[in-house]
């Protein structure tokens, strides 16, 4: 039953690796069928900047859900990945491709991607991994 596992982990692995190396080295282009464009996504993610703060998830619409939970899903993605790729390689030195402070809040980031396309137009039609894996490395890269 380990052994399994432990083959099913190594095939999950290898996936994640791969996404997480083509987005890091610009491997994936803009002709790639994403589920939405940057400029889908940073449009979903102008409804989180509406919510008050302390509001609670109920005042969240779908599409600031959607935006919320994407950041969450790609962070916790891409700390998963570094961690498996240094147990992997049994190199500590392995760098995660960014490093948000635990203190900035899902909607501070949505609000910093959603500038961060406005700021890089040409981004705005290419897949919205992309865009916001190219935002974190750039609003909170790591020291």
């Amino acid at each position: 039953m380990f052994k399994c596992w432990h083959f099913k982990m190594n095939a999950n692995l290898a996936v994640g690796l791969s996404i997480v190396i083509a987005i890091s080295t610009g491997g994936i282009s803009e002709k790639v069928n994403a589920r939405e464009s940057g400029r889908s996504f940073i449009q979903r993610c102008t409804h989180v900047s509406n919510v008050p703060p302390g509001s609670g998830a109920k005042t969240f619409d779908s599409d600031a859900g959607y935006c919320i939970g994407f950041i969450q899903g790609l962070s916790d993605g891409s700390t998963y990945t570094t961690e498996a790729q240094r147990i992997l390689t049994r190199n500590d030195q392995v760098r995660p491709l960014f490093c948000i402070p635990n203190e900035v809040s899902k909607g501070e980031i949505a609000k910093g991607i959603y500038v961060y396309g406005q700021n890089h137009p040409e981004l705005l039609d290419g897949p919205e991994l992309g865009l916001m894996t190219r935002a974190l490395r750039e609003l909170y890269p790591c020291k």
